[in-house]
């Protein structure tokens, strides 16, 4: 979600979109997964909003593929050895 939410509401290019670092809560354990690249001021605000942070190298890996007026475009997402490609 938090792609998808980067591409359409903060019209990041597909490729930063993937390779923003994320946020992930669970609801059981109630705590956030945070990424250790989140700034660390980022995860004091949320700590001192009630939230429990647990660092974590990385949350999930995510492929992603944009297509618009100006042609298609693909993010292979660097937390795992990918790669994007386009076949016609």
């Amino acid at each position: 979600l938090q792609t998808i939410l980067n591409v359409l509401d903060y019209q990041m290019p597909v490729k930063k979109a993937v390779e923003a670092p994320r946020i992930h809560h669970q609801w059981i354990p109630d705590h956030l997964n945070v990424e250790d690249a989140i700034p660390a001021e980022t995860k004091r605000s949320l700590e001192r909003r009630g939230h429990v942070v647990r660092d974590r190298s990385s949350l999930g890996v995510v492929q992603a593929i944009t297509a618009g007026s100006e042609g298609v475009s693909g993010a292979a997402d660097p937390r795992k050895e990918e790669r994007a490609r386009s076949e016609r």
